[in-house]
């Protein structure tokens, strides 16, 4: 990381997010973004800030770009998935996290099995209800 700036605005917004003020995080990690872009985790979480705010779209762009700057993180599918899976696209969540889990990165092989699972199941949920909704 390039400055002691960075790693300031990375730990005040690390903070913000676990105390749950995600508002602060949010304008945090969009600072430190602005000083350092081509930061897979700055994107990931600010993915992460996105989807407790609710805005999905922008949780999967973040996540999208963290997969750019580093496709071989095995979180950065963890958050693509976590996003389409808000936004109810379950068929690409769990593409997403298969290809997470794909990567076998040991630490974060739990998140993406239990995230790929609870998919699958609100998937099938959301199929039925629909298909009974045209019934």
């Amino acid at each position: 990381m390039p400055s002691d700036r960075l790693t300031e605005l990375s730990e005040k917004a690390n903070c913000a997010f676990l105390n749950g003020n995600f508002r602060k995080a949010l304008e945090l990690y969009s600072q430190a973004i602005q000083i350092y872009p081509g930061n897979h985790v700055l994107h990931s979480n600010r993915s992460a800030v996105f989807l407790h705010l609710q805005r999905f779209h922008e949780s999967l762009y973040d996540a999208e770009q963290s997969i750019q700057i580093n496709p071989k993180w095995a979180k950065g599918y963890l958050r693509k998935g976590d996003a389409l899976r808000a936004a109810k696209k379950f068929d690409k969540s769990i593409l997403s996290y298969c290809q997470g889990l794909a990567l076998g990165s040991a630490e974060i092989f739990a998140p993406l099995k239990d995230s790929l699972r609870c998919s699958i199941i609100k998937g099938a949920i959301f199929f039925t209800v629909f298909m009974h909704s045209k019934i």
